[in-house]
C-alpha cells in the first residue's frame, strides 16, 4: 500500500471513531511522539543565551535597529 493510501485509510478510520477517549489517546500519542521529533533541541548554554538577549532587549528596546536601515546597509556593501 503506497503512503497516500495509507494516509486515506488512516483519515477514513479516524473519520468513523466513535470513542472520544481512543481520540484522546491518539491525540496525546502524535502530540509527544511526532511533534517531539521535529523541534530542535537547545543546549542549556544556549537557552541562556536567548534569555539573556531577550532580557537585554526587554530593558532596551529602542537599541535595535530597523529592518529598512539593515537592508540598506546590506546593499550598500553588496555593490
Amino acid at each position: 500500500m503506497d503512503l497516500a493510501a495509507r494516509k486515506y485509510r488512516l483519515i477514513e478510520r479516524l473519520t468513523n471513531l466513535v470513542s472520544a477517549e481512543k481520540l484522546d489517546k491518539i491525540e496525546q500519542f502524535l502530540n509527544k511522539e511526532i511533534f517531539e521529533d521535529e523541534l530542535p533541541l537547545l543546549t542549556q548554554e544556549e537557552k541562556d543565551l536567548l534569555d539573556a538577549r531577550l532580557a537585554n532587549h526587554k530593558a532596551n528596546p529602542n537599541n535595535g535597529r530597523s529592518w529598512d536601515s539593515i537592508k540598506s546597509d546590506l546593499s550598500k556593501h553588496a555593490s
